[in-house]
């Protein structure tokens, strides 16, 4: 019986996957057998080729540790971060270190287990739910939206036929090719400015959904999806999505520091972004901004051990989906650059396949978390602060170079999301 990492090292390495990630090859559920296969095929024979790709026995020695250290410090410098915190984990080991301060105002070190806001990281937590529903025969991804959404809610979203609309598919909310407008975040921000301690419900959002509707069922980013499933999990389940990631995920996983932001009151690292507009970053952690904070899962909070435990236990352990499951969420569909599955997403980097998240929160957060089967590695990065120059995704890359080393990129172009 192969391991779980082997299962799906091969799942990775198959062409179900993989015809998503190269230039010019088109979306993974319409790909044909024989291109898949001859893709796969390009994958296996240029990683048989570098053996420098193997995962390395022993990945933290104390120089890659002190190489780790000062590449964290000077990325906070050169961006003056607030703070910083990088974690890498392989199934043997965890390296975690933080630079910078947690809060400003009172000169508190930030720690590599604070907790901070997820932000679109939460899409794999929903998905998670989701699927887990579907193993229960609770819910379909085949289900309309319709079936599980009030009709006035459907009428309105606006630019869209509410007919149309109701047709859209649990798994079209879940891989965002529902064609669903976006959220205007500028008059978003302005009303939020206005009235900042109203907590917003999800009917509420639905006039500033103006950005207008894609004109195909392929992959376009709306946060409007992921607030719909969290309506459709409240009805399919019985219960809040609070409540559903408390006991489908938490609990089963004795995740100490995750939850849903307004379900709970423990304190998390200061978040800082410019919200005036003057410059200068303010403290948007309190008093609380609330953007909507926990519609859609937005405002999940968790820190780098969770997530790690979090990301172990879907690849590596296979405790919270089923294999089928599994593939499901991994199905991509195309994106500008690699692809995105079920609240996923996946790209080629120097070090070969990654799986994950990133995103810059509105409210002082900016993450990004990858698993990279090849190395059997979790890589967690996140700062507390959004401005749009800092990319943790720039300090995944340098972590990983230490770590890894520099390889030649895989001759796609393709490159992490």
């Amino acid at each position: 019986m192969p391991s779980s990492r082997s299962r799906f090292v091969q799942l990775v390495v198959s062409g179900l996957l993989i015809g998503l990630l190269l230039a010019g090859c088109g979306g993974g559920q319409g790909a044909e057998p024989l291109l898949r296969q001859e893709i796969s095929a390009k994958i296996q024979t240029w990683l048989a080729s570098r053996p420098e790709v193997q995962a390395k026995s022993s990945l933290f020695p104390l120089e890659t540790e002190s190489r780790l250290s000062q590449s964290l410090d000077r990325y906070g410098k050169a961006l003056e971060l607030p703070g910083a915190v990088v974690a890498i984990a392989s199934s043997k080991q965890v390296w975690m270190q933080a630079t910078g301060l947690s809060d400003l105002a009172e000169q508190v070190a930030l720690q590599p287990d604070d907790r901070f806001r997820l932000g679109n990281l939460s899409e794999l937590f929903v998905a998670v739910v989701c699927l887990q529903l579907t193993e229960e025969e609770s819910l379909s991804l085949k289900d309309p939206i319709a079936d599980w959404l009030p009709a006035e809610l459907l009428r309105a979203i606006p630019n869209a036929d509410p007919l149309e609309t109701g047709k859209i598919t649990v798994r079209q909310l879940l891989n965002h090719t529902s064609a669903l407008p976006n959220l205007d975040v500028a008059a978003f921000q302005q009303a939020v400015k206005a009235d900042p301690s109203h907590r917003w419900k999800i009917a509420e959002l639905m006039p500033f959904m103006s950005q207008p509707a894609s004109r195909s069922r392929g992959f376009s980013y709306s946060r409007l999806n992921y607030l719909l499933l969290e309506l459709i999990i409240d009805r399919a389940g019985g219960s809040s999505l609070a409540e559903a990631i408390q006991t489908r995920i938490v609990q089963p996983l004795d995740l100490k520091n995750t939850y849903v932001e307004l379900s709970a009151t423990k304190t998390i690292a200061h978040g800082y972004q410019d919200w005036n507009g003057d410059g200068s970053r303010e403290d948007v952690t309190q008093p609380l901004i609330n953007t909507g904070l926990g519609l859609g899962g937005q405002a999940i909070i968790s820190n780098a051990p969770d997530l790690i435990r979090f990301f172990q236990a879907l690849f590596q352990q296979e405790q919270l989906l089923t294999p089928s499951s599994q593939e499901r969420m991994l199905t991509l569909v195309e994106m500008r650059k690699g692809g995105y599955g079920l609240g996923i997403l996946n790209s080629l980097s120097r070090w070969g396949e990654t799986w994950g998240q990133t995103d810059n929160t509105a409210t002082g957060f900016s993450s990004a978390v990858f698993y990279l089967p090849v190395h059997d590695l979790v890589i967690v990065a996140w700062t507390n602060t959004a401005d749009s120059d800092n990319r943790p995704i720039a300090l995944v890359e340098s972590s990983l170079e230490i770590v890894l080393g520099s390889f030649s990129k895989v001759p796609t172009g393709a490159t992490m999301q």
